[in-house]
């Protein structure tokens, strides 16, 4: 069994699928996903898909003060996608029809859904299906063992949160406009998993910048990301946001709401000798669920350094913090 230090499992959290740092080497995620076939490895993998959307659109602003022309600050951001209980299962899709001895059999592991087996955020044993009906006893009749012709589906990680850590800087210019840069240098947390690495960029502007004296601050931002997991998923997240604040000398306050958008392309080469799909490469496309929420959160600026938490709500909550320094 392996472990992480902190610091690593920090950074790793970008990995999304990095809740194994219990699992022995050849049995993560990566392995599990090559179990199955393309309609199962999405629902086994939507909402690491949705976590990691709704974490590359969280943390992008601080307050709803911009820094004005050449100020900045540059920190570090962590953020945690909640997972909600529901998405901790998923019903598996049977296949239809298999082909053993020349012989097509119809429903040979059950017809429609299948009984509730773990997500890859969810926990305990994957769920075994057996060979019924004709197709069992033609392997009974060849002498067969049914049981070597198992489905069995891969665990959950129990990931209560989909993590992700990442730099950041912030930098003022003219108008009451402010870039915002996000980056995450290619780390590799699993050999098997392949580097992890993001970066993205957003805009805010202040409205009241336009307004001297107005008694609140009122600010629009976008931003875009990108996320990159190894040979195996490739995510990308954009979202748009009205902030409203005010400063309290040390202390500012905000609120914002956002609409955004998520999703990932997962590659990955089908492993099982019982799947029809077996050495099939396969490549699939999924969206997160979250399509906009709401947030609440606070910073203090001591001098030079800055703190910043925030809440928000949508299909998957997010929690996140930053410390930053700078003028």
């Amino acid at each position: 069994m392996r472990t992480r230090n902190g610091a690593r499992a920090l950074l790793a959290g970008a990995a999304l699928l990095l809740g194994t740092s219990g699992a022995a080497r050849g049995q993560g995620v990566p392995h599990s996903i090559e179990l199955l076939a393309a309609q199962n490895a999405r629902l086994y993998l939507h909402p690491v898909t949705t976590g990691a959307g709704a974490a590359l659109n969280t943390s992008w602003y601080r307050t709803a003060h911009v820094h004005p022309f050449l100020h900045f600050d540059v920190g570090v951001a962590a953020t945690g996608a909640l997972v909600p209980k529901r998405d901790d299962v998923f019903h598996p899709i049977l296949p239809d029809r298999i082909t053993y001895g020349g012989e097509t059999f119809q429903d040979p592991y059950g017809s429609g859904r299948g009984p509730a087996t773990p997500t890859a955020v969810g926990s305990g044993a994957g769920i075994v299906l057996q060979p019924k009906g004709d197709f069992r006893q033609a392997l009974l009749t060849a002498g067969q063992n049914p049981g070597t012709y198992a489905l069995a589906f891969p665990k959950g990680y129990d990931i209560p949160a989909v993590p992700l850590a990442v730099l950041q800087a912030r930098a003022g210019l003219p108008f009451g406009t402010q870039v915002n840069f996000r980056y995450l240098p290619p780390i590799t947390v699993d050999p098997d998993l392949g580097a992890v690495k993001s970066v993205g960029v957003g805009l805010e502007h202040s409205i009241t910048h336009w307004f001297p004296g107005f008694p609140l601050d009122i600010a629009v931002e976008g931003a875009l990301e990108s996320l990159h997991v190894g040979q195996y998923m490739d995510a990308s997240a954009r979202n748009a946001s009205l902030i409203v604040g005010r400063d309290f000398s040390v202390l500012s306050l905000f609120v914002a709401g956002e609409v955004e958008h998520s999703e990932a392309t997962v590659h990955y080469t089908v492993h099982n000798s019982n799947l029809p799909d077996d050495q099939l490469t396969v490549s699939f496309h999924d969206r997160g669920d979250n399509t906009a929420r709401v947030t609440a959160g606070f910073s203090l600026d001591f001098l030079i350094l800055k703190l910043t938490a925030a809440y928000s709500h949508s299909s998957y909550d997010v929690v996140n913090a930053g410390i930053s320094f700078g003028y």
